[in-house]
């Protein structure tokens, strides 16, 4: 019936598509380089600020050490200077002629020449004195090795030492002499007759030029560097600097200066006397009323922070650079299909139903793309029946919408899978660069401590060496008569102070020796070697070490000792040490050298009757400073590094070092040393 037919469905004519203001293109670079270039920014800004905040901790730390070396630099100059000064008071015959001199009025005649000569040949052992004068109590210089100062009066010079010194020992910091026109520091040691009281005063003048020397080291400071000393009463230089010349009175500031003039103790960054900005240190010298500076420009000191961040600039833009190219391509890549089938799809819309999507590839756009095509045969195909299949044309869309949807989640995983990729890379790359800069600082730092290592050791051996030396051999020239006979007690007091001073100097030497060891310093000078020679040589030395016990030195050498390759004095040094430690232990019995030849090597042994030790305790002989049986070794002596350090001689000679005990029945050391053979060819060093 009409009334009962359904009416044909109409078809909407098309309509005119905008097309879109911001592509997909566009938008997804933008979101690319967001997550590329604002966490490298984050990234190099901290990792910046966290090395430039090491960098500043090690440059304060490193002129730390160089002021507390310095200070105890200036600390042992002065003590030596103090106890030079009592030194020369220990010779009686002079004193009592220095009594006299300051007892005497007027002329003085051939005794003050004579303690002028003794005082002028004190002056020219040492360099902490510039002078050297003598002075009664009312300020009347007796004796002086600068001849002009004879017959001055420095009570009536206004002096500031002089009332101090007449009552006790005193160091008088440094103070500007205006008679001199420089600053000037004196020590004072009071001289007693007798019966104990104060006649005068032997004063030497320091030489602040030795001081200038000390504070003059560069090591460790650069450039720009520079450790001055600065006097209270002045606030102006005490030593010179290291770039101006100062006048004397001059008086020079900066934060640093005024707090160590207010005997603060500390560092910081500030700007120096000369306003530039520095590192500083600074310390308070009670002794010298002065402070004491060390200072390095802060851009040198952080040199290696401005290249550091410089670099990590470069190549953060480079690696973000390269990240946005990578994501443009990336983008072009997934987007460029997707326009495709957009215009595709905008043209349709229009009416255009001959125009088709070129499908480029074979991955889900390119599935979509001919999925897309065949839908538009469908639709040409259908146009007819366009309104009888509409609810399947509906469905078909649906279907389409939903397979967009999943194409375009499927694009944001793989974007977010490469973005996630690409931030992995970059704190790798990140971490690899730190892990470099540490590597090369650590060495750096290595190859620094290297250096003040070595000057240690240089130092060390003629800081400790001259001073000791010096003391053993007035010692013993005094024991000698060389100043007149002595009674038997100051013999006696002369003979223990070379005995310690020998002691304490063998006690250097091996601390010395030690330290070469462990520095790599330590060098051996091989030789053919008879060790029957030296065997006998070293017993023969030995000999004092048992004198006065029941002890009997044996030996046991075959007649065919062939020779070893080997440094005689070191290897010397290993059998007095051995010798002298069954010495110690053995009280009666006997001490046995013997020496057997096993193929390639020569094994010697030193056996003794004495205390012997214990299994556990026989590994702890080799550590340095290790000590056994502490009831006896207190009694005996020792320092615990003798067997150490022989261990080490004998091992830098390609053997070994060891030990077997028995607790009450004796110890036997062995060590081995490479036999030389007749036709082998005597090395050469």
């Amino acid at each position: 019936m009409p009334g009962n037919e359904k009416a044909a469905p109409s078809i909407v004519p098309p309509k005119k598509h905008k097309r879109p203001r911001l592509r997909l293109g566009l938008i997804l670079n933008v979101y690319s380089v967001m997550l590329v270039v604002i966490p490298i920014a984050i990234i190099v800004a901290l990792a910046s600020a966290l090395f430039e905040r090491q960098a500043q901790g090690q440059a304060v730390n490193q002129m730390e050490a160089l002021a507390e070396a310095e200070t105890q630099e200036i600390h042992r100059w002065l003590q030596n200077s103090a106890v030079t000064l009592k030194l020369i008071l220990t010779n009686p015959e002079e004193h009592r002629s220095m009594e006299e001199i300051l007892l005497t009025l007027g002329f003085i005649g051939p005794k003050g020449v004579k303690v002028t000569n003794f005082l002028q040949e004190q002056l020219d052992l040492q360099n902490s004195f510039e002078e050297l004068f003598l002075y009664n109590l009312e300020g009347d210089i007796r004796i002086s090795t600068t001849a002009d100062q004879v017959g001055l009066n420095i009570k009536e010079q206004g002096q500031p030492y002089f009332e101090a010194s007449v009552s006790d020992d005193y160091l008088q910091p440094p103070y500007f002499d205006a008679a001199r026109g420089r600053f000037q520091s004196v020590v004072a040691q009071p001289i007693r007759n007798t019966d104990g009281n104060i006649v005068g005063v032997l004063a030497g003048r320091l030489s602040l030029t030795d001081l200038s020397r000390i504070m003059a080291r560069r090591v460790g400071l650069g450039a720009t560097g520079e450790i001055y000393l600065i006097s209270r009463s002045q606030s102006s230089f005490v030593t010179p600097s290291r770039f101006e010349t100062y006048a004397p009175t001059q008086p020079i500031h900066s934060m640093g200066i005024d707090q160590a003039l207010n005997e603060i103790n500390g560092s910081g960054f500030y700007t120096n006397y000369r306003g530039r900005a520095v590192i500083g240190v600074y310390r308070w010298l009670p002794e010298l009323q002065g402070g004491m500076m060390a200072e390095i420009e802060t851009a040198e000191a952080l040199q290696t922070v401005s290249v550091v961040q410089n670099l990590s600039g470069v190549l953060s833009f480079v690696a973000a650079l390269v990240a946005v190219s990578i994501g443009v391509v990336v983008t072009g890549w997934i987007t460029r299909p997707i326009t495709q089938l957009t215009d595709v799809a905008i043209r349709v819309s229009e009416g255009d139903l001959s125009t088709r999507v070129a499908v480029q590839s074979h991955n889900e756009l390119g599935l979509l793309a001919a999925t897309f095509n065949s839908m538009l045969e469908q639709l040409h195909k259908s146009l007819l029946e366009l309104e009888a299949q509409n609810a399947e044309t509906t469905e078909l869309n649906n279907e389409l919408h939903l397979a967009k949807d999943e194409l375009e989640q499927r694009v944001q995983e793989r974007t977010l899978a490469l973005a996630q990729s690409n931030d992995q890379l970059r704190q790798e790359i990140a971490e690899r660069k730190l892990t470099e800069i540490e590597l090369k600082k650590t060495k750096e730092i290595a190859e620094e401590a290297n250096r003040l290592k070595s000057y240690f050791l240089a130092n060390m051996s003629h800081e400790l060496r001259t001073p000791l030396n010096a003391i053993i051999n007035f010692a013993f020239v005094l024991n000698q008569g060389a100043e007149g006979d002595l009674t038997d007690g100051q013999a006696d007091l002369l003979k223990r102070i070379e005995e310690a001073g020998r002691h304490l100097l063998g006690l250097i030497n091996d601390i010395l020796d030690l330290a070469k060891l462990e520095a790599g310093r330590m060098e051996l000078s091989f030789e053919p070697v008879n060790l029957r020679d030296l065997i006998t040589g070293t017993l023969s030395t030995a000999q004092g070490l048992v004198r006065g016990k029941p002890v009997e030195l044996r030996r046991n050498i075959p007649d065919d000792l062939p020779l070893v390759r080997a440094d005689p004095t070191r290897v010397r040094q290993v059998l007095l040490n051995l010798l002298s430690n069954a010495a110690k232990f053995t009280e009666r019995g006997y001490i046995l050298v013997c020496v057997v030849v096993e193929g390639e090597w020569v094994t010697l042994s030193i056996q003794d009757t004495g205390v012997g030790m214990s299994q556990e305790d026989i590994p702890k002989t080799f550590i340095e400073f290790v000590q056994l049986n502490g009831d006896l070794t207190r009694t005996t002596g020792g320092t615990g590094l003798g067997l150490p350090i022989s261990k080490r001689f004998i091992e830098m000679h390609g053997g070994r070092m060891w030990a077997e005990s028995q607790l009450g029945v004796g110890s036997t050391f062995f060590f081995t040393l490479p036999s030389l053979s007749q036709s082998e060819e005597l090395p050469t060093d």
